[in-house]
């Protein structure tokens, strides 16, 4: 995500599960790569006491154990500290059966642990502050 910024950032935190996924990102000199198990008190105590802008939850949160727990308490912190919370979903939060494009007020029906994963973290991430964000992209299997 961070090569795809186009605006200049003062500090970017990345934080990742994976080892081998932390090891790829790109290095820079405002840009902070580190790997947490996201139930872990490490991670908690890592960002709670950092000001941030903007805080995205992207693919990478699904290894959680307890991923609503997760986005519930990542909404938590944004409206706490008044930031802005964007959550990158899928379509897998619907069924499929809809032969037009969805839109956001479509039926939710996930056909499987991902997709329902996906929405219990939408619903928290909702619960919490109506301020935050959810971006759904198509998954396009090749």
């Amino acid at each position: 995500i961070y090569r795809e910024i186009s605006w200049q950032v003062d500090k970017y935190k990345a934080i990742d599960f994976s080892q081998n996924m932390c090891n790829i990102h790109p290095i820079h000199s405002n840009l902070e790569v580190l790997c947490f198990d996201f139930d872990s008190s490490k991670f908690w105590d890592n960002i709670k006491n950092d000001k941030y802008d903007l805080i995205l939850s992207s693919s990478a949160l699904q290894w959680s154990k307890d991923l609503k727990k997760l986005i519930s308490n990542l909404s938590k912190i944004s409206k706490e500290k008044n930031i802005k919370l964007i959550h990158i979903s899928t379509d897998y939060v619907f069924d499929g059966k809809n032969f037009k494009p969805y839109i956001e007020y479509d039926i939710t029906n996930p056909q499987g642990v991902y997709g329902q994963t996906k929405l219990d973290g939408e619903k928290a991430i909702l619960e919490y502050n109506l301020k935050n964000s959810i971006l759904k992209g198509k998954i396009i299997e090749i």
